[in-house]
């Protein structure tokens, strides 16, 4: 948050009942985060035994924004693949037949509004939520289900070139959930393309817009059938219009938005990305691009001892922390 506060989501069983809670660690300059950390929010878990995947939520300033989408984690499961060592994903157990649910939590009391229903989906990124005009709003990269999670497991890697579907498993798309805060509990809503791209990892001018209304965001492709796979995107969530960045036999991380010094435009900065090459596993690069036109502004390349792996998550933070 500006302030410096961070919010998560985890789990807790008050009362022999399972709930998912909101967890605030509040700014501290001595660097001691988690030793004030507390519960700020909570709601019960839709199925027992089997608390919803979250890896991200949205927050705008009235409310906690969670997506209660039908991939869970078996908590038998996890029990038994904690005692045979194996993987998180093996816990992971998924509702076909379930829709999703999106729950909305008072910052101010920390208790659940209300929820409304929407069609079965997974999703790992939420790309941004605001209240606009008596309208809740979240936007995410959702897919139509998990199967892309069964994509990455090494055995489906060295097969995906005889797998017809392995592609459509990461077709993802950004949608919009618009909700209307006066419907009442479960109302059903439709979710709205943004664009028709494939698309994850996605940043915004958070500085300026997180939680608020906004209009662009930035993201890597996902579409691992296209002419280009490792590019970058820009979407405008207003024309549904985007504009790529790409460089062949290059694979780019997730874009990281620097805004210019008292820039007034929304898209008014740089993007940041770390690039891997495919015809050269040890060279690296770090790019620079204008984010207004994703044009290529500058690029520092080098070449490490070592094989450099493909990073995901990234975060750049300047030289003194304030």
């Amino acid at each position: 948050m500006p302030n410096g506060d961070v919010y998560n989501l985890g789990m807790a069983v008050p009362k022999g009942r399972l709930r998912h809670v909101l967890v605030k660690f509040p700014f501290d300059k001595e660097g001691d985060m988690f030793a004030k950390a507390e519960v700020v929010g909570s709601f019960a878990s839709r199925w027992w035994l089997h608390p919803s995947y979250m890896h991200s939520f949205g927050i705008t300033e009235n409310y906690f924004v969670i997506v209660e989408q039908p991939m869970t984690i078996s908590l038998n499961k996890m029990v038994i693949n904690q005692l045979t060592n194996q993987p998180m994903v093996s816990s992971m157990q998924w509702f076909g037949d379930c829709e999703t649910h999106i729950v909305l939590i008072s910052r101010n009391t920390g208790e659940e509004v209300k929820r409304f229903r929407t069609e079965n989906l997974f999703y790992l990124h939420v790309i941004n939520s605001f209240e606009h005009n008596g309208k809740l709003t979240i936007d995410i990269c959702a897919y139509k289900d998990a199967k892309a999670l069964e994509g990455m497991y090494v055995d489906a890697l060295k097969s995906m070139q005889y797998n017809a579907d392995y592609a459509d498993w990461f077709r993802g798309r950004p949608k919009r959930l618009e909700m209307d805060l006066s419907s009442p509990n479960l109302t059903q809503i439709e979710p709205k393309l943004l664009a028709d791209i494939g698309c994850e990892t996605p940043r915004i001018n958070y500085e300026l817009h997180n939680g608020k209304f906004y209009r662009y965001f930035y993201a890597i492709s996902s579409e691992v059938d296209h002419e280009h796979p490792g590019s970058l995107v820009k979407v405008d969530t207003k024309t549904g219009e985007s504009k790529i960045w790409w460089e062949e036999g290059c694979y780019s991380s997730e874009p990281i938005f620097v805004p210019r010094p008292n820039a007034e435009d929304e898209d008014d900065g740089v993007l940041v990305s770390a690039l891997v090459f495919s015809k050269d596993e040890r060279q690296v690069a770090l790019l620079v691009l204008d984010a207004k036109n994703m044009t290529e502004i500058a690029r520092a390349t080098f070449i490490t001892p070592s094989p450099a792996p493909k990073c995901l998550h990234g975060w750049f933070l300047p030289d003194k922390l304030k």
